[in-house]
């Protein structure tokens, strides 16, 4: 009796043994197997930082990508105003509202920043045939947790669920394209260079090339109309701003000077610029910084650009003097408390 129960006991221990011998196996073969691009890196650069140590937290798409570098922008805070800061820029390629929801959740797992900067471009629409890169970019790289299983029940296209809970199912067919960065990738080791936007080190942008013409000589102040944002943005604005509330962080929403992407004029995001003014702006906890709204105040110009869609390195450097100006002015003293 008594080998019997003894014997049921080591084979339970063996198999658990197994079990998380294989789950460990398979976590690391899964981060083998995953495409490696900017967004992953930043991920795996953000969980490197000391906890509670940040203090703005960037959330957006490849706008605030190309238009903030954290380093710069403490830098400036630093120089400017007197302020010591940590700011981490976790916007990902075309992250919009309903990512930014779930991103802010899980980066609130380790992190209590006193700042959340949400890019307004995460509140245009997503252009049809993109919602699945989208996705994985923002996903494919995350633990598994309650959040992400929430995502993906809600957010996903059921026939796609599967393999975004298992993301192994989407990428097993790289075997013959790995190379030795996707084994460096198990060990979660921090890669500075190779996490552009992270709050390390924003990306070098070419000039703009091309015939510029003279669409932002127009008088952008004038847009005065109202675009309501859809009721599922409206449900991850409210989930994001009860987050801070109970948190006790203040909610910047910030616009970055573009022309047009994915058939979306800066016209069009003044608008949800407007309703976000409107609805959500008390200039005590949320505030706003529109600079496709202050586009004359800023002289801008193509030669701030490297496409129609996005800020160079000159271009840059005017979107960080703005932010760090308006931090410095409206925040100044939230930013000095200990």
């Amino acid at each position: 009796m008594v080998k019997e129960r003894r014997k049921k006991i080591i084979f339970l221990f063996q198999f658990v043994v197994f079990i998380l011998i294989f789950v460990l196996l398979f976590m690391g073969i899964n981060q083998i197997f995953l495409s490696k691009n900017e967004n992953y890196y930043t991920y795996v650069n953000y969980k490197k930082q000391q906890e509670n140590s940040i203090d703005i937290l960037v959330l957006g798409s490849s706008h605030s990508m190309d238009g903030i570098d954290a380093n710069d922008l403490d830098r400036l805070l630093k120089e400017n105003y007197g302020l010591t800061t940590k700011t981490f820029n976790m916007s990902v390629t075309g992250m919009r509202l309903e990512q930014v929801n779930y991103r802010y959740k899980e980066a609130i797992k380790t992190q209590c920043p006193k700042i959340v900067v949400i890019e307004t471009f995460s509140c245009a629409p997503q252009s049809t045939g993109t919602e699945e890169d989208i996705n994985r970019w923002a996903l494919d790289y995350m633990p598994l947790s309650f959040e992400k299983l929430s995502y993906i029940k809600t957010d996903v296209e059921e026939e796609l669920q599967t393999s975004f809970v298992v993301p192994f199912i989407k990428y097993h067919s790289r075997w013959n394209e790995l190379t030795g960065e996707d084994f460096e990738a198990v060990s979660m080791k921090e890669i500075l260079g190779k996490s552009q936007g992270s709050g390390l080190e924003a990306p070098d942008k070419p000039d703009f090339i091309g015939d510029p013409d003279d669409y932002f000589e127009q008088d952008f102040k004038k847009i005065t109309d109202i675009k309501t944002l859809p009721d599922t943005y409206q449900q991850d604005m409210a989930e994001i701003i009860e987050i801070a509330e109970s948190m006790g962080t203040k909610i910047i929403f910030l616009s970055i000077p573009y022309k047009v992407q994915a058939d979306f004029y800066n016209t069009e995001l003044i608008k949800c610029n407007n309703y976000l003014e409107k609805n959500y702006v008390d200039n005590k906890n949320i505030f706003i910084l529109d600079m496709n709204k202050n586009i004359e105040e800023l002289n801008w110009s193509y030669a701030y650009m490297t496409d129609e869609g996005h800020v160079n390195n000159k271009g840059r450097d005017v979107v960080e003097e703005e932010i760090a100006k308006f931090l410095g002015m409206e925040l100044q003293s939230y930013l000095e408390e200990k």
